[in-house]
């Protein structure tokens, strides 16, 4: 069977509550995980192969294409994670939140990621700009230039796998943002809308119109219930522009 291949950050890895504040279990109490790349491999009729990661950075998933290999005739879907965060090369393995009772908050919040399919070992550490303490540069301009950038090199290498693929933002949108930077502008005015969903909006626009899909409270991560009417979107596109 041919395979989908999914890259992003959590809103990519997916999660464990189906609705709002509340787990997903089978027949036998079993706690089910599921992300969009579970329900687009099955409505498409590919074997997911979950290369997501909570925390991923625009750069990291540029890494991951050129890091990973890819069988012939697969479908990638690219998750674009917020312009604010980038990685580092870490002295420890990357500690990846799959227990996050660390946390204050709700049960639903603490045991999200726990039960999900096991993550390659990631040796990158992320970092955000806007949290960083950085002389002398401008913050606004500094996100849109690492996302913008991340994104038109992403396409390049897509191009050089030549493989079927859609990519989206993971969280908010990336093309309405602006610059008054001349240079960053044609960085912006080669990036291609071809394959990109909704280049202007994210999964979290959805999210953020009902609290039903939220996975809780205190976590605005969607649920299940927001990913299946979200990838219904998806289907729809790509079933319109043909890629599928």
């Amino acid at each position: 069977m041919n395979k989908l291949y999914n890259i992003g950050d959590s809103f990519s890895y997916g999660n464990c509550l189906c609705e709002f504040e509340e787990f997903a279990t089978d027949g036998e109490g079993n706690i089910i995980h599921l992300s969009p790349g579970d329900i687009l491999a099955k409505e498409l009729g590919y074997e997911h192969v979950n290369l997501a990661s909570p925390g991923l950075s625009p750069d990291g998933v540029l890494r991951r294409l050129y890091s990973n290999e890819f069988e012939a005739d697969s479908f990638l879907l690219i998750g674009i994670p917020p312009a604010n965060r980038f990685q580092t090369v870490a002295q420890f393995k990357r500690d990846q939140h799959r227990d996050r009772s660390h946390y204050n908050g709700t049960e639903a919040k603490h045991k999200a990621f726990m039960y999900g399919p096991e993550m390659q070992d990631d040796w990158f550490r992320t970092h955000s700009y806007l949290s960083e303490r950085l002389k002398r540069v401008n913050i606004e301009e500094q996100l849109t230039f690492n996302v913008w950038f991340n994104i038109l090199l992403i396409q390049k290498r897509l191009r050089e796998l030549n493989l079927k693929y859609v990519m989206f933002n993971c969280v908010y949108g990336h093309m309405g943002l602006k610059s008054k930077l001349k240079e960053l502008n044609a960085i912006k005015e080669q990036i291609n809308r071809n394959n990109y969903f909704q280049p202007k909006y994210g999964i979290q626009d959805l999210v953020n119109t009902d609290k039903k899909y939220q996975v809780a409270r205190d976590d605005p991560h969607p649920n299940h219930l927001c990913y299946l009417e979200w990838c219904k979107m998806v289907i729809n596109y790509l079933k319109k522009e043909e890629i599928i």
